[in-house]
């Protein structure tokens, strides 16, 4: 992965993608769905961070009461609260399993983020990885398949096919 460049992993379920995440971290993250308080934030810190990520609403909620939507990006902001102080974002289909607009809102999030970090994110979504990513690589039972920009990978890979229909 290049600095500053945005990295996507793309895949079917299953090919190996959040294994490779894994591996580059070396740690499994905790999927626990709540934003602890930590004593280095004030909590006009934590108010500002809950408004930019448009979870204000449910400070008080508990996680499991949640939509499917809102645990997504709660997921997602857990994940970046710390993002000023790292060069590198890795992110775990980020949109995963949520809506039209929630999906847009966190491809917003992750495109204002990503700028100047080095960012990795593993999805089965090409459409998100053409959105998010300045680079692909596909990867398919566990083995990497190709990399390289999406204008790359679709001068080397695309066939194209005429087909012809008579209606005598």
């Amino acid at each position: 992965v290049k600095k500053n460049e945005c990295l996507g992993i793309v895949g079917p379920n299953g090919s190996g993608k959040t294994t490779l995440l894994n591996m580059i971290t070396s740690f499994r993250r905790n999927l626990t769905l709540s934003l602890k308080l930590h004593n280095n934030y004030s909590k006009d810190h934590i108010v500002s961070f809950l408004k930019y990520f448009k979870l204000y609403h449910c400070e008080y909620i508990k996680s499991s009461k949640l939509s499917n939507n809102t645990k997504q990006k709660l997921n997602l902001s857990m994940g970046l609260c710390n993002y000023p102080c790292y060069d590198t974002i890795i992110l775990d289909e980020p949109s995963f399993n949520v809506d039209n607009k929630t999906k847009n809102e966190i491809w917003e999030i992750i495109n204002e983020m990503k700028v100047n970090k080095t960012t990795i994110i593993s999805t089965n979504s090409l459409e998100e990885a053409i959105q998010l990513c300045d680079r692909i690589c596909i990867l398919i039972n566990g083995k990497l398949k190709c990399i390289g920009t999406i204008e790359e990978i679709t001068n080397k890979y695309n066939q194209h096919y005429i087909l012809k229909v008579n209606t005598n």
